[in-house]
């Protein structure tokens, strides 16, 4: 994922944008003076799978920036039409050579991860045997891992080794409730919803 510098120029007037509080607002923004365009600097959305098979989670080690050599769950953007669950199966695909019906998918955690920018959507998914995995063109390494074989110290943000031990601690009772969960650099705090599902 490369880093795009922000446009100088309106994409809606073609005038300077500028960087202020434009009127009636409280934080400052990019906008265009002249015809009031303003650009928001709001989340983006993510999805990822989390894929359970006796007892173990199949991750991925991404292979670009960021975190390139970090361990992940499969996961990204979605593309322009499509819905979640496609985004996530699609994903799963590229980057593990794996495919699932989007059926077998269940929201598992709602994050909002404040240190990127970013919301992400994360399903769960199960299957009774682990399946080999083929790696994808972003992908260094990818690999199935019980509680006690996962690198946490190799995760892609450190903040979010609290959840895996909350997805472990589901998958050891075999209870999933929706988890909710806000996150920062150097702080973790999460709430389950009583709605779990088994699997």
């Amino acid at each position: 994922m490369s880093i795009s510098k922000p446009a100088e120029y309106c994409k809606h007037c073609a005038h300077r944008v500028v960087q202020s509080i434009p009127d009636g607002d409280t934080v400052t923004r990019r906008h265009c003076k002249n015809c009031g365009h303003i650009e928001y600097d709001t989340p983006i959305a993510t999805v990822s799978t989390l894929l359970i098979a006796q007892k173990k989670i199949l991750f991925i080690r991404r292979d670009i920036p960021p975190y390139a050599g970090k361990w992940a769950p499969p996961g990204g953007y979605p593309e322009k039409g499509e819905s979640m669950r496609q985004a996530a199966i699609r994903e799963l695909q590229e980057e593990t050579g794996l495919e699932i019906d989007q059926d077998k998918l269940i929201p598992f955690f709602l994050s909002s991860i404040s240190p990127v920018n970013q919301y992400y959507i994360s399903f769960r998914a199960h299957l009774s045997d682990p399946m080999k995995p083929t790696c994808g063109a972003e992908v260094r390494d990818a690999a199935w891992f019980d509680r006690d074989e996962f690198p946490a110290d190799e995760y892609w943000l450190p903040a979010l080794t609290s959840i895996l031990s909350d997805v472990y601690d589901c998958i050891d009772s075999d209870y999933y409730p929706l988890h909710v969960a806000d996150v920062t650099e150097d702080h973790f705090e999460s709430n389950a919803f009583e709605i779990g599902i088994r699997k």
